[in-house]
């Protein structure tokens, strides 16, 4: 049974998020696009997700090492994930569990509080957001070595991930 304390804090909602076709576009998009980069032909193209923002201005951008990240979960490293892009992951992590909350208990956060409390909530994204580029920065940008490769080779000889 659920307190009444933790009741007051969640809403009902339906067990199914009804998408707009632009999202499931995106996200089919997105899907084929790590599709490729994890069965596609590695040798194809030196980089094929090669971030525009770090190609321009030499640094990486704040998502910088989520598609590495992935890739080191669907491998079974989750330590390497957290070191790619701690953001990605938390940031993952946390969207799955409210998914599946909502699909199997059928409720959501109501979140509680006004205009003050979503500022104050989006302040804390912001800051969780630009500590995570600092981090990103640090770990990808110039100057840092490149992550050891899992498969033996050296890193940057052409291996998948």
């Amino acid at each position: 049974m659920v307190p009444d304390r933790v009741r007051a804090l969640l809403r009902r909602v339906p067990r199914t998020i009804p998408l707009p076709p632009w999202a499931i576009l995106i996200l089919s998009l997105w899907g084929a696009v790590v599709v490729v980069r994890a069965f596609g032909d590695p040798m194809a193209s030196p980089d094929p997700l090669a971030c525009r923002f770090q190609t321009i201005t030499g640094y990486p951008c704040g998502t910088c090492g989520a598609t590495r990240a992935l890739g080191a979960l669907l491998d079974g490293d989750p330590a390497a994930a957290v070191a790619s892009n701690p953001l990605a992951v938390a940031g993952g992590a946390l969207m799955a569990l409210w998914l599946a909350v909502r699909m199997i208990a059928g409720v959501e956060p109501d979140w509680p509080g006004g205009r003050r409390a979503r500022r104050i909530l989006w302040l804390v994204v912001v800051a969780l957001f630009l500590l995570n580029w600092a981090w990103v920065i640090h770990r990808h940008g110039p100057g840092a070595r490149p992550p050891a490769s899992t498969d033996g080779a050296p890193a940057g000889s052409g291996s998948p991930r």
